[in-house]
């Protein structure tokens, strides 16, 4: 869910970033890092703001507390982005082409012993990284382990080696207590189901930020699960009885917020789309949100769907 915090005037302007490109031409090199030197300063100046917010309330409950955690890191994300992606791309890149870390410091003799072919020190696997859609499962463990491995500051260090030895045990064929699933009065079918029911609210959610009335939305999404073509009636009946019921096998502050987000997520999608003048961390969110919600993801959902109901669904309610 997006929190919108109202900021006195000891906060530091924030006026819009110019958007730059990693893949800036030479000749304009030192254009983006300057833009690049800005936008990270004043990414610095409001988590410095942050920070100092929460230490002067001290006294009893910040009522504002877990808004200011969820803004930080999202503005730490933004940070890491900006200073650190390139080197998240290329490791994603190294992964994928299946090359080992080299970790040697430059000028140590080890460094030196490896010679002049070094393949996992090629330019292209950063965009090889960059452009990678995360569709290979057993690619993603090998990612997420790295990760996990490299990166402990971010979970904390007993997370990061839960995390690590989870997905290390998975790639060999192991278990392991933290990807195991939790027990649940659903099982099967009957949960996947009701986790397509909810993917086909937030769907309808994410059409009406386009702009589009809640029943347009919930005609396409109807159309998508296999529900006869529009004007879709019994569709649509449907679509409200399972948000209505959603309660029943969700937690209900889940519920609202991912519905909210999904709403967000469609009218800034609208408002973006089609924009080429946008920053990395506006694409990189571009690209999750068309996977999420788009054309592609609702098709995807829609199918799926019908293929566990075994028909074209008629009006039906869940159970």
């Amino acid at each position: 869910m997006m929190y919108c915090m109202s900021r006195n005037r000891s906060k530091p302007r924030n006026t819009r970033q110019q958007p730059f490109s990693p893949n800036a031409k030479p000749n304009n090199r030192s254009t983006q890092d300057s833009l690049r030197k800005a936008h990270a300063e004043r990414l610095v100046r409001d988590l410095l703001w942050l920070r100092q917010k929460v230490d002067r309330e001290t006294t009893g409950a910040n009522p504002n507390k877990d808004a200011y955690a969820y803004e930080t890191l999202k503005l730490a994300a933004m940070l890491f982005d900006t200073l650190a992606g390139w080197a998240r791309n290329h490791t994603i890149g190294r992964i994928l082409q299946r090359l080992p870390p080299v970790r040697y410091a430059p000028g140590t003799t080890r460094e030196k012993e490896l010679g002049d072919a070094r393949p996992w020190d090629d330019a292209g696997l950063e965009p090889i990284g960059e452009s990678y859609d995360f569709s290979d499962a057993e690619a993603n463990k090998r990612i997420v382990r790295e990760f996990a491995e490299t990166l402990p500051a971010v979970l904390g260090d007993g997370l990061a080696r839960e995390l690590y030895e989870a997905f290390d045990e998975l790639l060999f064929g192991g278990r392991h207590d933290l990807v195991r699933p939790s027990p649940t009065s659903l099982k099967g079918d009957a949960r996947a189901l009701w986790d397509l029911r909810f993917r086909a609210t937030q769907h309808v959610y994410f059409q009406i930020g386009q702009g589009i009335t809640k029943g347009e939305a919930q005609d396409r999404v109807a159309t998508a699960y296999g529900f006869d073509e529009n004007p879709n009636a019994p569709g649509r009946g449907t679509l409200t009885k399972w948000e209505q019921r959603l309660g029943k096998h969700f937690e209900e502050f889940m519920i609202e917020d991912t519905l909210a987000l999904a709403q967000s997520d469609g009218a800034w999608y609208s408002a973006n789309s089609t924009k080429d003048d946008l920053d990395r961390v506006a694409r990189n969110h571009l690209k999750l949100v068309d996977r999420r919600f788009g054309a592609v993801a609702l098709e995807i959902d829609g199918r799926r769907y019908q293929e566990l109901t075994g028909r074209k669904p008629a009006f039906e309610s869940g159970s």
